[in-house]
């Protein structure tokens, strides 16, 4: 039995994917009008469980064997859903790039591998691609030494959930790995950076694809940046804006009752991975995604469905449970190396 927990758009993907998978879904959520609601669509089984309510959520996964949390943002659903998880038995997996989700599995990894509980956050298109496009680029240099991942998007965040999600990674004061230690990055959070399409502003990220790039890669050196088409002072204001306030202070329009059924735009995602070794020399490959959104579900289903037929514990990485080549075979997936190397 697969749980969805979260009623948004990410959950409906999901559970439509399970579904037609032949997978046993259920769902569940805080808002009970659409939790209901989805489970009507569907026609599953919903619960209405709040995260803040230990024995709730663990009379909700009786019968469970893995959850795949849809809900963000998931520096605050996260945590409290893998600890039900660990002590009802049952694996956990969610779509999450917020570092905060990746270091509660981290701290908990041992407490699942005791329990037989695998934590496998980032089963979505931004830490699952990215992990996969990274090893490609490492693996085809002797002796590497640092990684930098740069995202490119020709669109943005289209639903409220992921432009919650979205501002908590970029509210964040950009940090990355050096000498094998996460750290701050100090004034170099804003850089140029040059793409195939031209010039860019790259931003420096405190993402969940950190830690599993430094998990899968074991590179002392590893950075993330998201690129902006902007003035270069504006992109700096900008940022230096949102790490400053709150993030309730920029407006995210709140989720209706009722789920579209026209699906926005699709926008194509490219991640770009460079690796160096330590006399300078360097490999590059890109990875190109036509509908990203919408391979996230097809990604989380897999890892539920490898979660659900395998032996394994602790936190893991997505390549860990999904293997290194499992992403390049998706429809609209595109890898190359670059002609430059």
């Amino acid at each position: 039995m697969l749980l969805v927990y979260g009623t948004g758009h990410l959950a409906a993907a999901v559970i439509k994917a399970a579904i037609n998978a032949g997978m046993e879904v259920r769902v569940a959520g805080r808002n009970p009008a659409r939790t209901r609601m989805l489970g009507d669509e569907f026609g599953i089984g919903a619960d209405v469980a709040s995260l803040d309510e230990p024995e709730s959520l663990r009379a909700l996964l009786h019968g469970v064997n893995v959850v795949l949390n849809a809900a963000g943002p998931y520096s605050l659903t996260s945590m409290p859903l893998m600890v039900a998880c660990i002590r009802s038995g049952v694996h956990y997996t969610d779509a999450s790039n917020e570092l905060a989700s990746f270091s509660a599995a981290d701290a908990l990894s041992d407490q699942a591998a005791v329990s037989g509980v695998a934590l496998v956050p980032g089963a979505g298109f931004g830490a699952a691609a990215t992990e996969a496009v990274a090893l490609q680029s490492t693996r085809a240099l002797q002796n590497p030494r640092s990684l930098r991942i740069v995202h490119s998007s020709a669109g943005g965040m289209s639903t409220p959930g992921a432009r919650k999600s979205a501002l908590r990674v970029l509210s964040a004061k950009g940090q990355h790995y050096l000498n094998g230690r996460l750290t701050a990055a100090g004034g170099h959070s804003v850089i140029p950076i040059v793409l195939r399409g031209g010039g860019r502003q790259g931003v420096l990220m405190s993402s969940g694809e950190l830690w599993v790039l430094q998990a899968s890669t074991q590179l002392p050196d590893i950075s993330v940046y998201y690129t902006l088409n902007f003035h270069p002072a504006a992109v700096r204001l900008l940022v230096r804006l949102i790490r400053i306030l709150p993030a309730r202070t920029f407006p995210v329009p709140r989720p209706s009752t009722r789920l579209k059924k026209t699906p926005t735009k699709a926008s194509s995602h490219e991640i770009t991975a460079q690796v160096f070794d330590a006399a300078g020399k360097s490999v590059t490959h890109t990875l190109t995604a036509a509908d990203p959104r919408g391979l996230t579900a097809q990604i989380g289903i897999e890892c539920v469905r490898r979660l659900s037929s395998g032996r394994c514990s602790g936190a893991l990485t997505p390549g860990e449970i999904l293997g290194g080549g499992f992403i390049a075979t998706l429809d609209g997936i595109r890898m190359e190396k670059s002609p430059r190397n």
